[in-house]
């Protein structure tokens, strides 16, 4: 059975592989949102630790676009 924290791992995964993985993040965040009835507070931490685990400069631009599945 795939659990929440299998979510959390795949993403962080993924991030720290580059910013050219950031659609699949994408999609996975958005599931795990869907999935595990996440609210926006918790939906807004995550968005900050999976920019702050990115080598991206944009933090800013990796969070408002993980963030804009919810909006």
């Amino acid at each position: 059975m795939i659990t929440e924290t299998d979510f959390i791992e795949k993403m962080e995964e993924l991030i720290e592989c580059g910013y050219e993985y950031l659609n699949s993040v994408k999609y996975i965040f958005f599931t795990w949102i869907e999935f595990f009835d996440i609210d926006s507070d918790i939906a807004l931490e995550m968005a900050n630790h999976l920019a702050n685990l990115s080598d991206s400069t944009s933090k800013t631009d990796i969070v408002s676009d993980l963030l804009s599945v919810i909006e």
